[in-house]
């Protein structure tokens, strides 16, 4: 006897409820609401989603999780953290290369496709080119005949799973370290998206140096060494590393002393600044080589063009219909718009005011 219509819907209700993305939803009427943390604060994200009663689908809350907070199904992670562990053990026992024993599959490809592209730094988009899905039929034609093609967002996924894999990954692995020391790194990219380069650095029970990228977090608001803190710490607490940490290195800036301060402040303890912060000997290095260079004076050119510029030839008298280029040194135009331009690009706060 076949179910009826309500029933199926009841039945699909039950079991959707039991998908891990309950856990950070609540059904309010016809919506759903997320209750998770925004980053940084205590705040709840708050978002109200439609819910599908006749489906039950969960697909735009996947969708918010993955996007908004970075989450997904925790089981798949520590499933692909096993994988991730033992690929290491296989590369550390066949010379050091990243040995797949897998057999080729829509999974296997879809995972080495997304490795090659975060190795290369490759857009999504190349897979959406025929000429890559040519080479490798050319490698092996059931890739290009079979049911093995994927878009950009089944790769971006895939990309995003990887890399939560690997986070499971660190977390388990970092339990086995009692002494951590990190070295902290921030630039802006050409693109003015701040990011914050965070190494670990660890010696293992078998006497094996280790360095390993931790996190490259993209940093919002001003370059304070409050911010910087903040999101340091962040990275401290995701992967259990408060209690571990021995020393921080980074260059010798100021917020970086503020940076420091913060942390001890808010590890009681467990981190003395004037003690645990190191500054960067290749940046000692370079000021001092800045400093005696310096010692030989400026470059004439700049010195005379300093003085050729002068109020005089800002007089209306001396405005010209024909620009011969009398008495305008002409590098140093050149070089102050470049040194604007560059400013201006290299400061995502000066771009935003613009």
């Amino acid at each position: 006897m076949s179910e009826s219509p309500q029933a199926i819907i009841t039945k699909t209700s039950q079991q959707a409820r039991t998908s891990w993305v309950w856990g950070h939803f609540v059904k309010i009427g016809d919506k759903v609401q997320c209750i998770v943390c925004k980053p940084g604060s205590n705040e709840l994200c708050d978002k109200k989603l439609s819910c599908d009663t006749k489906s039950s689908s969960t697909k735009s809350m996947l969708s918010h999780l993955l996007q908004k907070h970075q989450l997904m199904d925790p089981k798949k992670y520590e499933a692909a953290a096993r994988e991730i562990e033992n690929a290491l053990k296989r590369q550390k026992n066949e010379g050091g290369r990243w040995a797949s024993k897998e057999e080729l599959s829509p999974k296997s490809l879809k995972k080495a496709i997304a490795y090659f592209i975060a190795d290369a730094d490759l857009c999504f988009s190349i897979v959406t080119r025929d000429s890559f899905w040519d080479l490798l039929g050319l490698l092996n034609p059931a890739i290009r005949n079979g049911e093995m093609t994927f878009g950009r967002k089944t790769i971006a996924l895939e990309v995003h799973h990887l890399y939560g894999a690997h986070s499971e990954y660190l977390k388990k692995f970092f339990k086995s370290l009692k002494h951590v020391a990190f070295t902290l790194d921030a630039w802006t990219s050409p693109n003015t998206k701040a990011f914050m380069a965070i190494t670990a650095h660890a010696i293992s029970s078998t006497w094996q140096m280790i360095d390993v990228v931790v996190a490259m977090p993209v940093v919002h608001g001003a370059h304070t060494g409050f911010n910087f803190a903040e999101t340091f710490l962040e990275v401290l607490e995701r992967y259990e590393l408060s209690n571990s940490i021995v020393s921080i290195t980074a260059d010798n800036a100021s917020n970086n002393s503020t940076l420091a301060s913060r942390v001890e402040q808010v590890l009681e303890g467990r981190f003395i600044a004037s003690d645990q912060l190191l500054g960067c000997m290749a940046h000692v290095i370079n000021l001092a080589a800045k400093d005696g260079l310096g010692a030989f004076g400026s470059p004439t050119d700049e010195t005379t063009a300093e003085d050729e510029i002068t109020l005089d030839q800002m007089d209306h008298n001396a405005f010209t219909t024909r620009l011969d280029g009398t008495g305008i040194n002409l590098r140093t135009v050149i070089t102050r718009i470049h040194g604007l331009t560059t400013h201006v690009r290299l400061t995502p706060s000066d771009v935003r005011n613009l």
